[in-house]
């Protein structure tokens, strides 16, 4: 028996309807003789778009000189007709035997109120207390459970005629129930701060945790939605659901279907306000089974409660350390760049996202934080410390929950010393003088003027050689770091030893330029003196070419010597 209708405040349309004594909708089902009710919904949305389509279709009835769009609920009616659906939202046992509801409103309280009349006897016949059936009362019902609260009391009933005989008021129904008070409903939304990947969707859920008997068969009540597209910030929420006040109600995230990445790749954290804006906790949230769930218990105030579920991808930090290739160390002054690697191909590309640069602090560590959990990232080196060597290629990182240091090493642009040997006075470039190189502990290296044709003439095969081949000129090539002195050990022939000692700090500081470009540690030109006495080869005195001459006149003699000798002895002979 169709009974009252109801508005919420969004416009969407409320219909009750029920039996006593079990039956409905003519089915012949007997339960007990509990009565039985059902409310069916029509949502606004449904209802405009009929209407329309019944005025495109030319569909018209008039009724009380009036013209309207002929609509049919449900198709029971002529097929030809726009359909409009309705849909069952609820249907429960009312624990009054013999009650047929006739009214349905909302109370502030978040309650529900059916207001009906008893059909099991006479409203006027008197009982055995003189006072008959108090046929027509409003109760305040759990549409869960059935339930008649307040002890089973009725919260209104039609009031006694003062005389016995007439009992009038007892046989008025009362047949709708009027009421201003928003209907107590649940609805959940999904709120997405950012996608970890375009193709991720979630669909959420609120249902009853302990749901009544549902006489309709089915399920037990609940309202679903799935997110599309890719706006962010709140989506569409679900349908709004009668809630039962008191009762608890289960909210439920999932990933949909096509989703990239999984639900526990996000932060997520439920929450519920009521209609004045006010705070209704949800408690045991937990994620379980692939979904996140929490509960909240409905509020004695009516009007929708809105659940919310807040998504924001998880993120982590991630370091990088810069160290000595060499020695290990820190290494303050290096610069990285940080970026999600989104076409894969292991550099930072134009286009792609990143997270700034960052610069090692003293204990070489530089840092990122809000990086996406499960992401490809790029480090990429854009220059190196003053005194280093570029790493070389960017290296790529997926991140977890918990990241390790990125280590990073560079080598030190080792040093290269150069210095020249010359006459003085004359600025002519000096052959084959001897060095004694020593380190800041004290070990003595040999170096030797090396002179070729070519380069490859001095290709060095140890660290303290020369490898420059013209005369004179001196270069030694990857020197580590350190503080070295140089001393001439033996002057070219026919010069004197210079006593000059030259030092030269190898380090980050003098490699390197500015722009970190390495360049020669130079130390310029150490002159010899010609020797100018006594006359003996090895004693001073004499140019090389000097002693040259010196030496072939004094072989030329020898052999002539012999040859005289020779032909004395032939002669006697």
């Amino acid at each position: 028996m169709f009974s009252d209708l109801i508005f919420d405040k969004d416009g969407n349309l409320y219909m009750l309807s029920g039996s006593s004594e079990g039956r409905l909708a003519n089915q012949g089902r007997d339960y007990t003789g509990l009565s039985q009710i059902r409310i069916d919904r029509i949502d606004a949305a449904d209802y405009r778009a009929a209407y329309n389509r019944a005025i495109a279709a030319g569909q018209f009835a008039t009724a009380n000189n009036a013209r309207e769009p002929i609509i049919n609920l449900n198709g029971i009616r002529n097929k030809n007709f726009a359909e409009l659906p309705a849909q069952l939202i609820r249907s429960f046992y009312m624990n009054l035997m013999m009650f047929e509801p006739d009214g349905l409103a909302a109370g502030p309280n978040g309650s529900f109120y059916v207001s009906g009349r008893y059909t099991g006897q006479n409203p006027g016949a008197a009982d055995s207390r003189d006072e008959g059936f108090k046929q027509s009362r409003i109760y305040e019902v759990d549409i869960i459970s059935g339930q008649v609260r307040n002890g089973g009391r009725s919260v209104f009933e039609v009031p006694k005629t003062s005389g016995t005989q007439s009992k009038s008021w007892y046989d008025q129904f009362i047949s709708d129930t009027e009421g201003c008070a928003e209907l107590p409903t649940i609805s959940a939304e999904k709120n997405i701060t950012k996608r970890l990947n375009d193709r991720d969707q979630f669909t959420v859920t609120v249902a009853e945790k302990n749901p009544g008997t549902n006489p309709m068969g089915g399920a037990p009540y609940s309202e679903s939605v799935t997110t599309t597209g890719q706006t962010t910030g709140p989506q569409t929420p679900t349908r709004k659901m009668l809630r039962g006040r008191d009762h608890v109600y289960v909210l439920k995230e999932q990933m949909a279907g096509d989703s990239a990445s999984s639900l526990s790749d996000y932060n997520k954290v439920w929450s519920c306000t009521d209609k004045l804006g006010r705070n209704v906790q949800v408690r045991g949230q937990r994620e379980e089974g692939g979904a996140f769930l929490g509960e909240v218990t409905s509020p004695a105030v009516n009007g929708n409660l809105t659940c919310s579920v807040l998504n924001s991808p998880k993120v982590t930090s991630l370091t990088v350390e810069k160290r000595d290739g060499e020695w290990n160390d820190p290494l303050p002054g290096a610069v990285f760049d940080l970026c999600e690697d989104t076409n894969g191909n292991a550099r930072c590309d134009a286009g792609e996202p990143r997270q700034g640069e960052r610069t090692t602090d003293q204990y070489g560590r530089a840092r990122w934080d809000n990086v996406l959990i499960g992401r490809r990232y790029v480090v990429d080196e854009k220059s190196a410390p003053r005194g280093y060597r570029p790493a070389g290629a960017p290296q790529v990182v997926t991140t977890a929950q918990q990241n390790p240091p990125v280590i990073i090493k560079n080598d030190r642009v080792r040093g290269t010393i150069v210095w020249d040997k010359k006459e003085t006075g004359s600025e002519k470039f000096l052959k084959g003088s001897v060095w004694t190189v020593r380190d800041q502990h004290g070990r003595p290296f040999e170096v030797s003027d090396c002179v070729g044709e070519t380069a490859q003439a001095c290709s060095a095969t140890k660290l303290w050689q020369d490898k420059d081949p013209r005369p004179g000129k001196l270069r030694l090539e990857n020197i580590p770091w350190g503080t070295y002195t140089l001393e001439e050990k033996t002057a070219p022939l026919g010069y004197v030893k210079s006593t000059e000692v030259k030092t030269v700090e190898v380090g980050a500081t003098t490699v390197t330029n500015d722009r970190n470009e390495p360049v020669e540690l130079n130390l310029g030109v150490i002159y010899n003196k010609l020797r100018e006495a006594p006359p003996l080869p090895l004693t001073g005195g004499w140019s090389e070419d000097a002693f040259r001459t010196a030496g072939f006149a004094v072989l030329g003699g020898a052999v002539l010597l012999v040859s005289i000798v020779m032909i004395r002895r032939r002669n006697r002979g």
